[in-house]
């Protein structure tokens, strides 16, 4: 994965360094009957879900979609289990939302608290641009988790296995890659 990402350094001229994107996205399903229900209940959503988390290159290709993770956790929960699996080099990052802990490989916009620290200042009016910068990027990520969905598998009401869902979600996105790669080459 470190070779591919110095291929797609620089694609995005605002944010040189980063070289993709990550965010999660639930999948509802049944209550469970055999494991701890509560393991799957997500309490800010109301409902029992899976979790996958989603890496995409600034190229817009799927990197990395690891699915199976239980309701109760949330984005920046799923990104500490995760963290070995997502290796990019010192000086290359990966744009997340507030969720997500702020350091590397992530980087991630300002809260509003850091924000208003140093109001009217020119630390602050950089700090501005870099959020505008982020917020324009990170839709791409969203885009993606769409295309995952876009899947009757993924779309609708879960009703397999944990470990069912983390490989319907690999394959899912290699099925979405060929999908994007297919449409570019039409045009």
């Amino acid at each position: 994965m470190r070779n591919y990402f110095s291929l797609v350094i620089q694609l995005w001229p605002k944010i040189p360094n980063a070289v993709a994107a990550i965010d999660g996205t639930s999948h509802r399903i049944y209550r469970p009957l055999i494991e701890d229900q509560r393991e799957f209940y997500s309490g800010y959503r109301g409902m029992h879900c899976f979790h996958t988390m989603v890496v995409i290159s600034n190229d817009f290709k799927v990197v990395m979609a690891k699915g199976g993770y239980t309701g109760r956790h949330n984005d920046a929960g799923i990104y500490q289990l995760m963290r070995r699996h997502v290796h990019l080099p010192r000086n290359l990052y990966a744009l997340g939302d507030l969720a997500f802990p702020n350091g590397h490989p992530l980087l991630t916009p300002y809260h509003r608290n850091q924000l208003n620290a140093v109001r009217n200042t020119p630390l602050h009016y950089r700090r501005l641009a870099i959020n505008r910068t982020i917020r324009r990027y990170r839709p791409r990520v969203e885009n993606a988790i769409k295309y995952l969905k876009d899947f009757y598998i993924l779309h609708y009401m879960f009703r397999h296995s944990r470990q069912k869902q983390a490989k319907i979600v690999t394959i899912v996105a290699a099925l979405t890659n060929r999908r994007l790669q297919m449409f570019e080459e039409l045009l």
